[in-house]
């Protein structure tokens, strides 16, 4: 078709369709129509509900009303009615001058408020409907490629079909659920996803989706639905996309959110499955960003869709409290913060956050007042008590105010028993700082380094802030993503411990990078990060100014970590001085990089290349300039995407930055669901599963939980794991969303970039594999250190590289029982252990999962005095039950020949997708309806580190090809060796406390021995607790919609009970 616009449509309209918004001209023809003078009425002023005068003329006043819209503008007609397939009478206008109303609807006249431009004019006294486009046949066709349908069989059939009305390409749609849908607004947008071949739906108005009926005493909407043309094409299984703009408006934003939410939610009890397309850049709608970057460019974005509930859980990052200072501006500089209660500050990234407390603690000091400093990480809390002249925890000793004015601490430490000897009330009227607040928060909920005292820092914390803020005391928190999640749990135990509800004073900085300031960042979307060492070697080569990487491993064992980073850039680059900065090197007197974070500035100056970890990824700032060329990032979304962007920032300067990041991060929490409800539920599930199963163990686990901090844990590890589900894209986002400008390479097309890359990735796994091989070397080559000094060593902040390996051997000599190898250790580098572990207690005496279990949770118990947090109690027990439940010794056979053609693996296989919700929340894998019966069998055997063996295809009665064949293969490592050395250890233990529990009269019988056969892990179930029923499993067997579950090769006796289990009761929402 002609690109010159048809009759009824003028110029100005037409490039404003298919020019600007990039709409197929056929669309744009068969859908607009250009209007002026009285014709609008025709269009606009039909409803029978309309006031008109007794000679049908409508009133004067409608006719005042849309007076201005008589200097013209484009119509477009809603489209195919989808409830008769007709031709839709309604649509909008868009005038060319609009008129202008008040906030309340009422015309505007000049005065009051200011007035609102209406944009759109749909046809007053009407029900808003959805744009069902009409579409061409080149539209239709491109449609039914994309989607591999086709639409005709044979010309037989297309002259049957022109005996018959014609089916409309609505029609169509309706007939074919896999079609997927994307719901947008407004009818260009539309217009321009149908022209890219994708189906699209357009509201008039992002809130336009749902009808409800409202309740005329509270004016609450109450029974929200679907409207009638939308439910029409909500079949089960059919995907909706939502497609809006991205518009950085805090309000518009929220009513985006909402409506996705409320609409997405109604769609998913319709069977449907939904995602959320995000867009990114500068454009605002989904047409502008096609025209800007093409169709290939949103095809990325649309297979990047997320799911409603990764979608949803994104959203806790979200601030909605009201600020009290708005500002924007390049440095906070003086704030006027209140004296006492609960302020917060949330402002960009190198924005002098802790510059803007100098006044507050001058001031406070020279009044005497105390100041507490708690941070996540030592380094950044050394940084910012020198930055306001505190002392540090650990320096107090030298120091001449002894700590008198106050001191900074780790999170770690706020306990009685640190070394800080922490007491709530020696901080009455203080000032307490909360630096980085959101990752101390997480730090204090999730770390490992807090898991033996997390219940005692919480309680202590708590008592804390309750006593701080009831003395006339002031709580700073501040971070550069600061959320709803970090007030709400600042308020929540404070108003646990004091009862005061204290309202946030917040600071909210909305400044952005300015042009000259904004980085330049490319993001690499190659399959490694190859191309990044590739870009690193040419930046060294062409520039004599020195770059900074970033990477989130350290150890030898990781290929991208700094150890082998550093080893790569030595080998490419002898003659260069290179500075690693890692936990290790930051700790040991011996390393250049020891104690550099205080002197970063000076430091750096003197390193051509500087490699770190994220040891320095929060609180420190680089500050030189004129020294650094370029910052490159290698991400494997082990760190928080949020905590990455930190590590980019460090360097101050807007050099270019260079990404490599995962698409899919590794740090998942529990069983990885971004619904935190959901999350919680397994999480309690498990913990009262392993509760259930521990014989003789009574523990009200929903009296021992603090639901203010669970509720928290449980929204920030599931928003975390939203964004692990796309982390690359959520890292981009969250640059855009900072201001920088950002770019994407696919991968490099020259084949001598490719054999580069390929070169130089080669070479650093063989700088992986010589470290690793050499670290496993030296701690096999160590001396084994006594207890005594191994306790030295431990409580040591600082240590060389010799002392950190015996404190290595000491621990793995714990762990195994047996003479640590080089071999043993690297096995252990990989997650051995706790393989091979659940393979021992599934395959010897139930007593001793039984004693370990039981162990574990009385020592949670007791460390919180009564109290647990359920995240961190991981037991073996169910796991263990689950696996002779599912009668996984049956395949321990070597001479057993598979295939997923075998009926008794096939039945188990189905039996296992069947639990697959349950087996997932106990970490035993993923079961996809989609997976072959092989495939099920080699993910439960991945769990015990046993593995299928590979056979030849052989031709099957039936099957058109030959049929691959599998058979266990039996470990051939050395567990054998270090079964024996844990069964002697647990023998032992067992009878010690069977002496401890018995009477003088009391027969002691030690457990028996050699029970590690399929046989004996069928007949003897844990004693008392299958046979009694096990809560969790019984919900398993009701899922599966019949009679207890029995194989009949297993003498596992399961009972049914009508017992539930109800989750804790907790603030979730």
């Amino acid at each position: 078709m002609s690109i010159l616009p048809p009759a009824h449509i003028s110029t100005q309209h037409w490039e404003e369709w298919v020019i600007k918004s990039g709409v197929h001209p056929e669309i744009t023809a068969l859908n607009v129509i250009s209007l002026s003078g009285d014709r609008i009425y025709d269009y606009l002023l039909y409803s029978p509900l309309i006031k008109r005068r007794n000679t049908g003329r409508v009133t004067d006043s409608y006719l005042k009303r849309y007076r201005p819209l008589e200097n013209g503008g484009w119509w477009c007609g809603g489209g195919i009615d989808p409830m008769t397939w007709e031709e839709m009478l309604w649509g909008q206008l868009k005038p060319d001058t609009p008129r202008l109303q008040s906030e309340k609807g009422k015309e505007f006249k000049g005065f009051a408020q200011p007035p609102k431009v209406v944009k759109y004019e749909p046809p007053p006294k009407t029900d808003l409907r959805a744009y069902f486009l009409r579409v061409p046949d080149e539209i239709w066709d491109k449609v039914a490629k994309r989607y591999k349908i086709k639409r005709y069989n044979s010309p037989l059939a297309l002259r049957l079909w022109d005996r018959r009305k014609p089916m409309s390409f609505w029609e169509w749609v309706f007939l074919h659920p896999e079609i997927p849908i994307i719901i947008t607004e407004g009818a260009k947008k539309a217009g321009a996803l149908l022209s890219a071949g994708y189906v699209a739906i357009a509201l008039p108005g992002i809130s336009s989706s749902i009808r409800s009926l409202q309740d005329p005493t509270t004016g609450h909407n109450l029974n929200r639905h679907l409207i009638p043309e939308l439910e029409k094409f909500a079949a089960p299984g059919r995907e909706i996309y939502f497609c809006f703009d991205n518009d950085p408006k805090p309000t518009t934003r929220a009513n985006v959110d909402l409506s996705i939410q409320r609409t997405g939610a109604l769609l998913a009890q319709a069977g449907c499955n939904v995602k959320v397309i995000t867009l990114i850049g500068d454009q605002k709608g989904v047409d502008d960003f096609i025209v800007a970057n093409g169709e290939k460019a949103f095809e990325s974005l649309y297979k990047a869709a997320v799911s409603l509930e990764v979608y949803t859980a994104s959203l806790l990052w979200q601030l909605t409290y009201k600020a009290t200072l708005r500002l924007n501006q390049r440095y906070l500089g003086d704030i006027p913060f209140p004296l006492s209660g609960f302020a917060c500050v949330k402002s960009p990234k190198g924005t002098g956050k802790t510059q803007a407390l100098d006044k507050l603690i001058t001031e406070a000091q020279r009044e005497g007042r105390k100041i507490l400093v708690i941070t996540h990480r030592i380094q950044l809390g050394r940084a910012i008590c020198d930055r306001l002249g505190l002392d540090w925890i650990e320096d107090i000793p030298s120091s001449q105010t002894k700590g008198l004015l106050g001191f900074g601490v780790c999170i770690d430490s706020v306990h009685p028993v640190s070394q800080a000897h922490f007491n709530p009330k020696d901080w009455a009227g203080a000032i307490v700082v909360l630096d980085e607040v959101e990752q101390v928060i997480w730090h204090l909920l999730n770390s490992s380094t807090c898991y033996e005292k997390r219940v005692s820092i919480l309680e202590t914390f708590q008592q804390l802030l309750g006593f701080v803020a009831s003395t006339g005391g002031l709580i700073i928190a501040q971070d550069a993503d600061l959320s709803n999640l970090s007030i709400d749990f600042i308020r929540g135990v404070i108003k646990r411990e004091s009862e005061i509800d204290l309202q946030p004073w917040l600071v909210v900085n909305d400044w952005l990078p300015e042009e000259e300031t904004r980085w330049n960042v490319t993001i690499y979307k190659s399959k490694n990060a190859a191309p990044v060492l590739t870009q690193i070697k040419r930046s060294l080569s062409t520039s004599p100014k020195a770059i900074m990487i970033h990477c989130d491993g350290q150890k030898a064992r990781s290929k991208w970590g700094t150890k082998n980073l550093e080893s790569w850039a030595r080998e490419n680059f002898p003659d260069e001085t290179i500075l690693r900065i890692d936990s290790e090197s930051v700790a040991d007197p011996t390393h250049p990089a020891y104690g550099c974070v205080e002197k970063i500035n000076e430091i750096v100056t003197q390193y051509r290349i500087i490699i770190a970890s994220p040891s320095i990824g929060t609180g420190v700032s680089i500050d030189v300039k004129g020294h650094f060329q370029k910052v490159f990032l290698i991400s494997q979304g082990v760190c928080p995407e949020s905590e990455t962007r930190q590590a980019l920032a460090r360097l101050r300067e807007p050099v270019p930055r260079f990404i490599w990041a995962r698409g899919y991060g590794l740090g998942r929490i529990g069983n990885g669901s971004s619904n935190y409800k959901a999350l919680l539920t397994s999480t309690f599930k498990v913990v009262k599963a392993n509760i259930r199963l521990l014989k003789d163990f009574d523990f009200d686990i929903d009296s021992a939980i603090e639901p203010v901090a669970t509720a928290t844990w449980a929204k920030m590890a599931s928003r975390i794991n939203a964004s692990s589900f796309r982390f690359r894209d959520a890292l981009h986002q969250g640059l855009i969303a900072e201001g920088h400008r950002v770019s994407v390479v696919d991968s490099n097309n020259e084949k001598e970039d490719e054999k580069e890359d390929k070169d130089n990735s080669d070479q650093l796994k063989t700088c992986c594999d010589t470290n690793q091989s050499a670290e496993n070397q030296a701690v096999e080559m160590v001396e084994l250190p006594t207890e005594r000094k191994y306790l030295e060593l431990k409580e040591k902040r600082n240590k060389t590289p010799s002392e950190v390996l015996e404190v290595r051997k000491y621990e793995l000599k714990q762990r195994y029982g047996v003479e640590i190898t080089a071999d043993l250790k690297q096995k252990d580098d990989s997650s051995w252990y706790p393989k091979i572990r659940l393979h021992y207690f599934l395959t010897h005496d139930p007593e001793f999962v039984q004693m370990r279990d039981r162990q574990h949770f009385e020592g949670h118990i007791e460390r919180g005095n009564g109290r647990v947090c359920l995240w961190d109690m991981k037991g073996y027990l169910p796991k263990v039950e689950a696996l002779k439940l599912l009668n996984i010794g049956q395949w321990f056979d070597p001479k057993r020949e598979l295939s997923s053609h075998d009926p008794d693996l096939i039945a188990w296989a189905d039996l296992v997708k069947r639990f697959a919700r349950e087996l997932k929340d106990l970490g035993l894998g993923s079961f996809d309806e989609k997976l072959s019966p092989i495939q099920v069998l080699q993910i439960v055997l991945s769990n015990l580190d046993m593995e299928l063996e590979k056979l030849e295809r052989r031709r099957v009665k039936g099957e058109k090809n030959p049929v691959r064949f599998y058979r266990y293969f039996e470990p051939c490592d050395s567990r054998a060796e270090i079964f024996a050395a844990w069964e002697q250890r647990d023998i032992l233990a067992v009878s010690s406390k069977l002496q401890q529990d018995s009477s003088p009269q009391d027969v002691i019988v030690p457990p028996p021995q050699n029970c590690d056969t399929p046989e004996y892990i069928e007949r003897n179930p844990i004693g008392g607790v299958t046979e009694n029923g096990c809560l969790f499993f019984n919900e398993i067997a009701a899922r599966s919609s019949q009679s207890p579950v029995r194989n009949p090769q297993s003498p596992i006796p399961v009972k049914t009970t009508n017992a539930k289990s109800a989750p804790p009761k907790i603030d979730i929402n």
